[in-house]
């Protein structure tokens, strides 16, 4: 989502603001670029096309790399899951790449699979069998209770910290004994990052007051939130 204008107004906002880290994400060199008062997402929501066809280059962009199945040993924790057993939400999951993964790899699996995301994003789902779809807004509780994952992949990173623990504190609300949430997103190291890494903090900072977090931002944002990382 950013863009040249983005970019060329990001001087001259730090500057207005004397560089103190963007945190409010209703105002930023993105209001600024596209004349709104809106989050970058909510104005972007406006137009479905555009969303749509920013979810196929999200997709596209992590073809052929390592994915959370390559570390996580999936059938051992749903392991006495049945036919009914939730085992799976992708929460705000895009066209549904991580549930066709997920049905790919592990078919034998019983228990059903639930993609979650905006109405006029579902529509555009990846078609896979066995695959539930379901209508949901971020900032509400979360409707499917007691779900042994609940999956987000590049959802926090698009929120500052106040917002980002609404997310999931929602999350944690519905999560049972037995439930884990899998957080899928980029952490920066602490020290040595990479250009790329550092670029789409950036981009971040720009479009959504946001940011890539390092290790220890996320351990703090994790901990405000009362969760225990495993």
């Amino acid at each position: 989502m950013a863009s040249m204008p983005c970019l060329q107004e990001t001087p001259q906002f730090l500057a207005d603001t004397k560089y103190a880290n963007p945190t409010d994400v209703l105002h930023g060199p993105f209001q600024i670029v596209h004349k709104t008062d809106k989050p970058a997402y909510a104005w972007a929501m406006g137009q479905p096309k555009l969303m749509a066809d920013f979810n196929l280059w999200m997709a596209e962009q992590h073809q052929g790399q390592r994915t959370w199945l390559d570390v996580f040993d999936f059938e051992n924790h749903v392991r006495s899951s049945t036919a009914d057993t939730i085992v799976f939400v992708d929460v705000g999951g895009g066209i549904g790449q991580q549930c066709a993964l997920l049905k790919k790899t592990h078919p034998q699996v019983p228990g059903r699979v639930v993609l979650q995301d905006q109405p006029f994003v579902l529509p555009h789902a990846v078609p896979v069998d066995g695959v539930e779809k379901q209508t949901f807004d971020l900032w509400a509780e979360q409707p499917i209770k007691g779900a042994r994952i609940y999956y987000m992949r590049n959802i926090l990173e698009d929120y500052p910290d106040d917002k980002a623990i609404i997310i999931l504190k929602n999350t944690m609300l519905s999560m049972a004994q037995d439930s884990l949430l899998i957080i899928d997103e980029l952490i920066i190291p602490n020290r040595g990052a990479s250009p790329r890494s550092t670029f789409q903090d950036m981009t971040m900072m720009i479009t959504l007051a946001s940011a890539e977090r390092t290790e220890r931002q996320w351990d703090a944002l994790l901990d405000r939130a009362g969760l225990a990382v495993r």
